[in-house]
């Protein structure tokens, strides 16, 4: 008796799935974050200044995003500092980090290597035209970490081991949950 309205229900959400990938959703044509290895390195160190950032109150009208960073200073007074492409680019404290991170904890995930590059060169803020994964990597392993609260990158560090796991876990877990969404819409 229901074995017609199960059949049709399977085959709705069949042609729902193939939708989703043909046109692209997160979960189905979409992976964000991905390999999230990688992308947990950029995230933790994303609110650490470098000694480029600039803290000048000039407006930027080059039209070209750039990343805002806010912190609250000891004295209690608000400060911000933007941190251009450009001066991500060229420190190499965070080039070495990034490429340390990526390096490390890909690994550890079994990523292959070309696939660990190509993510490395979308987000070391240089692109395809830049250094390697390879050829970023600092000479000796990094040896101290960075702490949870720190604001500054000056020379090149291990990633705050607890930061990365929790975001590696978080950006996963919003993937399979988007998936899911589409899925059983």
């Amino acid at each position: 008796m229901f074995r017609p309205f199960i059949s049709l229900a399977i085959s709705l959400n069949f042609w729902h799935i193939v939708a989703a990938i043909k046109h692209g959703t997160i979960g189905y044509g979409i992976n964000m974050y991905h390999p999230w290895c990688c992308y947990a390195c950029s995230d933790a160190l994303s609110s650490v200044y470098l000694n480029c950032t600039d803290f000048s109150s000039e407006e930027h009208d080059d039209g070209m995003s750039m990343k805002l960073l806010k912190k609250r200073m000891d004295m209690g007074k608000d400060i911000s500092g933007t941190t251009s492409d450009e001066c991500y680019a060229s420190n190499e404290p965070y080039q070495q980090t990034l490429s340390y991170c990526i390096s490390s904890h890909c690994d550890a995930e079994k990523l292959l290597y070309e696939k660990q590059n190509k993510c490395f060169q979308s987000l070391n803020r240089i692109g395809p035209e830049g250094p390697s994964l390879q050829q970023s990597l600092p000479l000796t392993a990094p040896g101290q970490e960075l702490e949870e609260d720190a604001e500054w990158l000056n020379t090149t560090m291990l990633v705050n081991e607890a930061y990365w796991k929790s975001d590696r876990g978080t950006i996963e877990q919003f993937e399979t949950i988007e998936k899911d969404h589409v899925t059983f819409s």
